[in-house]
């Protein structure tokens, strides 16, 4: 399961990251630019990637020239980055992550709100 986010995580990562943690048949990957101050159990594996390189993925292994986004609301990251339309890119994870998900049979995505048990 890929789990992405940019900017400062939220104050209840530690729940977010113990409830990962039980889930001993599944593994997580979290995808930011901040890496959570918590400790990651042997399932959950912290990817560095900015904002930037993943346009510049989209672009390299999608084709798709994303210069700009934002949201009109003002909903962003610090990166400016709208939560909005990271959700977009969402079912392209697949494929902008390959070298990460590589051996998985299949991979998901979820929200850093959602909490598993």
């Amino acid at each position: 399961m890929i789990l992405a986010r940019w900017g400062n995580w939220p104050n209840w990562t530690p729940v977010l990251i113990h409830t990962l943690a039980a889930n001993h048949d599944f593994d997580f990957l979290l995808v930011s630019d901040v890496h959570p101050d918590v400790h990651m159990p042997a399932n959950v594996r912290f990817v560095n990637c900015t904002f930037k390189e993943l346009l510049r993925r989209c672009q390299d292994r999608l084709g798709a020239r994303l210069p700009a986004i934002s949201a009109p609301s003002g909903d962003t990251f610090r990166s400016g980055v709208s939560s909005e339309k990271v959700n977009d890119l969402k079912p392209m994870f697949g494929e902008l992550f390959a070298e990460e998900l590589a051996g998985y049979t299949w991979w998901g995505h979820m929200q850093a709100v959602l909490y598993v048990s």
